[in-house]
This record gives C-alpha cells, sequence and structure tokens, in this order.
C-alpha cells in the first residue's frame, strides 16, 4: 500500500496491512495519509468541465473573427 506524507508529500510504500512509523524524508509521525485514487466520477467531471472551457474559448475565438 502506498502512503503520503502531509508535511513533505513523499511517497511510502509499504506492505499491505502495515503502516509506516514515520516519514523517512521529513521523519514526521503523524500526518502519513494513505493514497488513493481520483475518483471515476471526478475524472470524468475534471474532462467534462475542461471540455467546456475549450469549446467556449473556440466559440469566443470564432466569434471574434466573425465566423
Amino acid at each position: 500500500m502506498e502512503y503520503r506524507c502531509a508535511r513533505c508529500h513523499t511517497a511510502i510504500s509499504v506492505a499491505d496491512g502495515d503502516s509506516p512509523h514515520a516519514c523517512p524524508s521529513c521523519k514526521a509521525e503523524a500526518g502519513l495519509e494513505p493514497h488513493k485514487k481520483i475518483p471515476t466520477a471526478m475524472a470524468l467531471f475534471g474532462l467534462v468541465l475542461g471540455c467546456a472551457l475549450v469549446v467556449t474559448v473556440v466559440g469566443g475565438v470564432l466569434s471574434a473573427q466573425g465566423g
């Protein structure tokens, strides 16, 4: 399992079922959080927002050119 240090953002890999005792980089004992993948719904929402931004910019450029 992978953990991240909240203080220095170092990735820490440990065996499943274990938890790290301290960050190897900054020696912080608190703030070691399990690293989770971005949920699919959140990634799709970001994709929709990105597409909407592109359409808005392209539409603005085309209307400014009169086409």
